[in-house]
């Protein structure tokens, strides 16, 4: 495999790969829930809610049916910790599923065309 090059200052800089738009600074919501017959707040970031809410329809149950199962298995852990290991847990095991990489996902600053190499 030849050298990555270093990009030259005239070069334009590699398309930005989507996963580099994403923001990583969201602020959690706050959202009442009720689990095991009683109301309780739940705080999670947005994407966090956005995928349990997204398995919960994949598996066909309810968002308060989903969050029921996870708080019976959760053991001491808690309620939220339990839902953000479940979520990438879950996406996770889909992965074998996925096309494989097309190498786009580079360190900024890298050469896209090494990449492809």
């Amino acid at each position: 495999m030849p050298p990555l090059r270093k990009p030259t200052p005239s070069s334009s800089p590699p398309p930005a790969h989507p996963l580099f738009q994403i923001d990583l600074t969201q602020k959690t919501i706050i959202r009442n829930i009720y689990i095991g017959g009683r109301r309780t707040s739940l705080r999670l970031e947005p994407a966090f809610w956005d995928a349990i809410e997204l398995i919960a329809e994949t598996e066909k149950r309810s968002l308060t049916e989903a969050l029921n199962v996870l708080d019976v298995k959760r053991g001491a852990a808690s309620l939220t910790g339990a839902i953000r290991i479940f979520c990438v847990n879950y996406f996770l095991l889909q992965a074998p599923s996925l096309p494989v990489t097309t190498g786009e996902l580079v360190e900024v600053g890298q050469n896209q065309a090494a990449a492809s190499e």
